[in-house]
C-alpha cells in the first residue's frame, strides 16, 4: 500500500474529500455528539464544503481512493494574535494507525510554517484527537465552548519554539528552497572523489522531484523558518536504507543530524526492523563517526563496479585481505 498527499484538485477528489468528511464523522463522532445533527448530513453538503475549500486542503490517497485530508488557514477569531489553524483533520477508520493523520498534520504545518502558534479546537469527548494532538505538542489554553453540534469544544494551541529544529516530510512546496542543499551535497559528495564541481539547483531540484514521484520518504529540519538539513530513504520492506543525509555546516553539531536520523530510525521500526542500512563513502569521516556514536559499527556489503571511462583512481582501501581502488 503506498499513500500519496497532494492538494486536493480534480472533481474525483472532491467527492472523495467530501466522501471521507461524511464517513468519518459518524466513525468518529456517533456517540459523542448530537445524533440528529449526524442524520442530517449529506454528501452533497460535503461536497458544497469540499469546493470551497480547494486552495486550503491536502488529501491523503490510496491509489485513486481519498482516505483522509486536513484543512488549514489562518486563525480568525482576534484572541491570537498571528496564528494558523488547523481547521480540521480526518482519516477514515480503516486507515487508523498507519501514520497518515500524522504525515496530513505535518503537511499542514508546511504550509503554516510561517505562523509562530497554530490552534485547532476539538470536542472534549474526542479522547483520540486529544491523544494525538497531544503527541504533536498541542496543549490547551483553557478556551473552551459548546457548538451546534451539541458538544463542547476546547481550543489547543502549538507554540513554535525558539531556535527548535523542526523536522517534516517534503512537500513539493519546499523544493525550491531545498534545491540548494540538495545541490551543495552532490559537490560535497564529488569532493570525497577529488572531483571539482559547482552546485546546480535544477539539478537538485529535478531529484527532489524524482523523489516525490518514487514516493521516497524524505524528512527536512528547519531552524527559525530556514530549512538546513534533510535526509531521503529508501524503503524496500521490511528494510530502510538512508540514501542522503545533509546539514548546512553552520547548523551542524546542533542536534539536526540526529533529528533527521531518528526519523529514519523511526521508520524502520515501523517495519519491525531494529537498523537503517547506510550508503557511505569510505573517507567520509564525519559521517562514519556520526554513525558509529549511534551504534552503527558493522561493516555489512561492500558495493563494487568497473571503473568509469576516464575516471582517475588515486586511492587504494583496504578491508579484511581485499584491497580496492577508490
Amino acid at each position: 500500500m503506498r499513500i500519496t498527499y497532494k492538494k486536493m484538485e480534480t472533481d474525483q477528489e472532491i467527492k472523495g474529500k467530501a466522501f471521507v468528511h461524511f464517513r468519518a464523522w459518524i466513525e468518529a463522532y456517533t456517540g459523542i455528539v448530537d445524533q440528529s445533527y449526524l442524520d442530517k448530513r449529506t454528501i452533497e453538503t460535503c461536497e458544497e464544503m469540499a469546493v470551497s475549500t480547494m486552495d486550503n486542503t491536502i488529501i491523503a490517497k490510496n491509489g485513486e481512493r481519498v482516505v483522509g485530508f486536513v484543512q488549514y488557514g489562518t486563525y480568525n477569531y482576534g484572541d491570537l494574535e498571528n496564528a494558523g489553524e488547523l481547521i480540521g483533520l480526518y482519516v477514515l477508520a480503516d486507515y487508523y494507525g498507519m501514520g497518515i493523520g500524522y504525515r496530513l498534520m505535518q503537511e499542514a504545518m508546511q504550509y503554516l510554517r510561517d505562523y509562530p502558534q497554530i490552534a485547532l479546537f476539538v470536542i472534549k469527548d474526542n479522547q483520540r484527537a486529544i491523544d494525538f494532538y497531544t503527541r504533536y505538542g498541542f496543549r490547551f489554553d483553557g478556551q473552551e465552548g459548546m457548538t451546534q453540534i451539541g458538544a463542547a469544544v476546547a481550543r489547543m494551541v502549538w507554540k513554535r519554539k525558539a531556535n527548535m529544529t523542526e523536522i517534516e516530510n517534503m512537500t513539493e512546496a519546499a523544493v525550491p528552497e531545498l534545491a540548494p542543499l540538495v545541490a551543495q551535497f552532490r559537490v560535497t559528495l564529488k569532493a570525497f572523489k577529488g572531483i571539482t564541481a559547482f552546485p546546480n539547483e535544477n539539478e537538485g531540484a529535478s531529484e527532489l522531484k524524482e523523489y516525490l514521484e518514487a514516493g521516497f520518504p524524505v524528512f527536512t529540519a528547519r531552524k527559525e523558518g530556514k530549512y538546513c538539513g534533510y535526509l531521503v530513504c529508501r524503503v524496500e520492506e521490511p528494510c530502510v536504507w538512508v540514501e542522503s543525509l545533509y546539514v548546512l555546516p553552520e547548523f551542524r553539531r546542533q542536534g539536526v543530524a540526529s533529528a533527521l536520523f531518528s526519523k529514519a530510525e523511526e521508520l524502520a521500526a515501523s517495519y519491525g526492523e531494529d537498523t537503517v542500512y547506510n550508503y557511505v563513502h569510505p573517507n567520509n569521516d564525519g559521517i562514519i563517526e556520526f554513525l558509529k556514536s549511534r551504534g552503527y559499527t558493522v561493516l555489512n556489503l561492500i558495493e563494487l563496479r568497473r571503473p568509469y571511462t576516464g575516471e582517475r583512481l588515486t586511492r587504494k582501501i583496504q578491508v579484511d585481505a581485499n584491497q580496492f581502488d577508490y
